[in-house]
């Protein structure tokens, strides 16, 4: 069973939550420990070797006798002290019991985090992302480092979860595999981010693939003047190829037939989103735009709330798609969410965006004659399951404050296993607690798994 955490008992099994890190230097000096549980004032601070010595042993695995045991502490002790630390920062400590409760206590929490997102979505005013794109977006890389990372930006780098590739490496051998790139054609890239993707996609395009390479025309679709700066920037070494165009791809509209390969990569939650209500569709008659959609392409409702929301934006780009893309052309639409998940708020600093519902998306797509399926991105890339990289809660709290508070600069956002861990700090990880690291398959930061992709053909 759980125990109630401002009463442990001598058998609950303490264990620190996510937000809890801390540092140890050299033997016998205070440490630096960050604790987002607690009050602002009391958040990081320093701590004496014995305090960290405890919380060391907050892993799930020991009871509260055992912890009492092993410090050479009176359980009395022990318990007036785990009482005052559950007291003072509420959710630092939970107290185990019974293993199967606490996967059901998971699962009802994970229910309750996604009923909320759904809520949050349809009780919100809709944003204007194409004013923030335009005017709000000032530097393209500072924007994926500190704003909204993507699976691309922290995969960026050679990883060992992709064999030693980069994301825009490992998807560049993923498409081919799958047809694309056995020659030469138009390519659009809707909404290019930095650029990073586009540059190891065809640089990796150009050493595989010389005679597709030298057919290959490529054009970037942006909002945003400050990615388009970046993006330039990556791409100076494939410029005689590259062309740029600044433009809302919801109100873009491109020749026919003319676009032999097409990829939205980690874009299509910045398109709009509109609400359905279930009574006006049960009786077919619909009162607005999403709800025509939905009766005119019969998706599917398994599963909908009474009141949902639609990925109207992301419809409409399958629509233009089906357009665009020339007999046999292809194109590959990357995102969160899920084949029946309805679309959640993801709130992000000055902006927010929706996940996806790529179940809709498929059906629209074949009402609409494309070949269409449905792929987890993890899968798609072919990444390894089994690799462990940090979580997104122990990179945070890391990078952004118990790095500052010893002197130190935050580090770039990637999906760090251990051993890129230890490079990038300098030093053994043994002196950093409580830094959670997950295979891939269960999460971790930004894990591709996490992610969708539709794969489109005409």
């Amino acid at each position: 069973m759980l125990v109630d955490p401002a009463h442990p008992t001598p058998d609950g099994r303490p264990k620190l939550g996510r937000a809890v890190v801390w540092h140890s230097p050299d033997s016998g000096e205070p440490g630096w420990l960050v604790n987002h549980y607690a009050p602002a004032a009391d958040r990081c601070r320093r701590v004496e070797p014995g305090e960290l010595e405890l919380l060391e042993r907050c892993d799930g695995r020991r009871t509260l006798r055992e912890v009492a045991a092993e410090l050479r502490m009176p359980l009395e002790e022990l318990l007036v002290q785990l009482e005052a630390w559950a007291g003072r920062a509420p959710g630092m400590l939970r107290f185990l019991g019974a293993l199967e409760l606490e996967e059901r206590r998971k699962r009802h929490a994970l229910a309750a985090f996604e009923l909320a997102g759904q809520q949050l979505a349809l009780s919100a005013e809709m944003p204007d992302l194409g004013h923030y794109h335009q005017r709000e977006i000032l530097e393209a890389f500072e924007q994926f480092e500190r704003v909204e990372t993507t699976v691309s930006h922290a995969f960026r780098v050679p990883h060992p979860a992709l064999g030693g590739r980069s994301y825009g490496e490992a998807l560049f051998d993923a498409l081919r595999q799958r047809g694309w790139f056995r020659e030469g054609g138009r390519m659009l890239e809707v909404g290019g981010g930095t650029g990073l993707l586009a540059r190891h996609l065809l640089d990796r395009c150009r050493a595989l693939a010389p005679e597709v390479y030298r057919e290959l025309r490529y054009l970037a679709v942006d909002l945003s003047p400050a990615l388009q700066i970046s993006q330039r920037r990556y791409l100076v070494s494939h410029e005689n190829r590259v062309a740029a165009l600044r433009a809302d791809v919801e109100e873009l509209e491109l020749a026919a037939s003319k676009v032999s390969f097409t990829i939205a990569n980690e874009m299509i939650a910045d398109l709009q989103v509109a609400p359905v209500e279930g009574a006006h569709l049960r009786v077919g008659q619909p009162e607005t735009e999403a709800e025509r959609l939905a009766l005119a392409y019969e998706l599917p409702l398994e599963g909908a709330p009474e009141r949902f929301l639609l990925n109207v934006g992301a419809i409409r780009l399958v629509e233009k798609l089906s357009r665009w893309l020339a007999k046999g052309g292809r194109a590959v639409l990357t995102e969160h969410g899920g084949p029946l998940l309805y679309p959640e708020a993801v709130p992000l600093p000055g902006h927010r965006e929706h996940s996806i519902h790529f179940g809709h998306l498929e059906t629209a797509a074949r009402k609409l004659g494309l070949e269409a399926e449905v792929v987890n991105l993890g899968e798609l890339l072919g990444a390894d399951r089994q690799v462990r990289v940090i979580d997104s809660a122990s990179l945070n709290l890391l990078s952004n404050h118990l790095l500052p508070a010893l002197g130190r600069s935050p580090l770039p956002s990637l999906a760090y296993t251990r051993e890129m861990l230890e490079a990038a700090l300098g030093e053994s990880l043994e002196r950093y607690g409580n830094l959670r690291f997950s295979r891939l398959e269960a999460g971790g930061f930004l894990s591709p798994f996490g992610f969708w992709a539709l794969c489109l053909r005409r």
